[in-house]
């Protein structure tokens, strides 16, 4: 597949923001301007993998010579320097390619949110006449847009993630543990091609209050919800991301009513997405929506509705009060909402796609309003 990555998008861009270069350093963002994956960057997150993006001349990847021949065999950035990793530092080859692109005394935009201060400091040392800037914003504006490459792996790993969820609850009874429904759910995953979980919350009855709980061995009760927010690693690192509130048994009449009011809301939240629109003006109307019928949102204190969808769970957009960004065609967004009561708590998750027409699901599970049941 490709990535997004365009360089004369990012060249406009970098004009834009006034840099003569951008340098990346997370896993997410080195992946997207090289077209591969380098693993050990998670594994060991000292072993730094770098790009380097000029406004003029060729890009360059800077590699530890562990991952040379990985990097020779698989990158799209084809000049390469490497360091010898715990022997000689990073930033020294990183200052290397600058020099030698007479940058090292230019402006320079830095993913300063992912390099280690300790590597920001020498880097400075380096390259005291430079000037060293945020340049995480235009990796995060062009990953916001995906291509049709990323927008089939994202289409195929929403439908595999809620498919591996559905069958996990099918195969999963009354007082089997939180843990035993998660595993089904890995294994499932496992059998539809995820390369490994991201993210899996499994959590019953009064655990449905704890956001990203841990699995464990409390037996799943007749009568109680159980809270789903899964997501996967599929090709080249890109995510799913999905949630939704599954039951135990039959759901009682005030739970069955309360799902469905929040998927009512969810869902005319969704219908509003559509290309031109603030960000923000999305959260403000599901709020509306939530006050319309007469039900507390469960986000309000978490301050967002959503966010983008790729090589990180959360990209822009961040939907929420204070986004400036505009929703635009192809753009890869997760709505999620919740709702609380004073015993438990109900959430509901889609991926969608914006095309120019309005939204599309890549996900499916709140079609019907009713609630996921467990054995079925």
């Amino acid at each position: 597949m490709q990535t997004g990555f365009n360089e004369t998008k990012a060249i406009q861009l970098m004009k834009k923001e006034g840099l003569d270069a951008v340098v990346v350093t997370s896993p997410e963002n080195v992946t997207y301007a090289t077209g591969f994956l380098i693993p050990s960057q998670r594994i060991i997150p000292e072993r730094l993998a770098i790009a380097v993006i000029p406004i003029e001349g060729k890009a360059a990847l800077i590699t530890s010579t562990i991952e040379e021949n990985l990097a020779k065999k698989n990158s799209k950035i084809r000049e390469l320097e490497t360091y010898v990793d715990r022997v000689t530092s990073p930033m020294d080859a990183l200052f290397s390619v600058l020099r030698r692109k007479k940058l090292d005394q230019s402006r320079i935009g830095l993913e300063k949110r992912h390099l280690a201060a300790i590597y920001y400091e020498e880097l400075l040392k380096l390259m005291p006449r430079a000037t060293v800037v945020d340049g995480a914003q235009v990796f995060d504006e062009m990953r916001s847009i995906k291509n049709c490459s990323e927008i089939e792996v994202l289409r195929e790993a929403a439908g595999a993630t809620e498919d591996a969820v559905i069958k996990g609850f099918a195969s999963t009874r009354e007082r089997n543990t939180e843990a035993a429904l998660a595993r089904n759910i890995k294994r499932y995953l496992n059998d539809v091609g995820a390369m490994v979980p991201h993210h899996l919350t499994v959590s019953a009855g009064p655990n449905t209050f704890l956001l990203h709980h841990t699995p464990g061995l409390k037996k799943l009760q007749s009568g109680e919800p159980i809270y789903i927010d899964a997501g996967a690693v599929f090709e080249l690192g890109y995510l799913s991301d999905m949630g939704l509130t599954g039951i135990v048994g039959r759901p009682s009449s005030g739970q069955a009513q309360m799902y469905k009011k929040l998927v009512k809301v969810h869902r005319e939240t969704i219908s509003l997405l559509k290309p031109g629109m603030q960000v923000a003006d999305l959260y403000k109307a599901s709020q509306r929506l939530f006050e319309r019928e007469g039900i507390p949102s469960g986000r309000q204190r978490l301050a967002n509705i959503g966010h983008g969808l790729g090589l990180s769970t959360h990209e822009r957009p961040i939907v929420n009060a204070v986004s400036g960004d505009t929703v635009e065609a192809s753009m890869v967004i997760c709505v999620e909402e919740d709702i609380e009561s004073s015993r438990e708590r109900f959430h509901v998750e889609d991926t969608v796609l914006v095309t120019k027409h309005g939204p599309q699901y890549l996900t499916r599970h709140s079609e019907s309003g009713e609630m996921t049941s467990l054995g079925k």
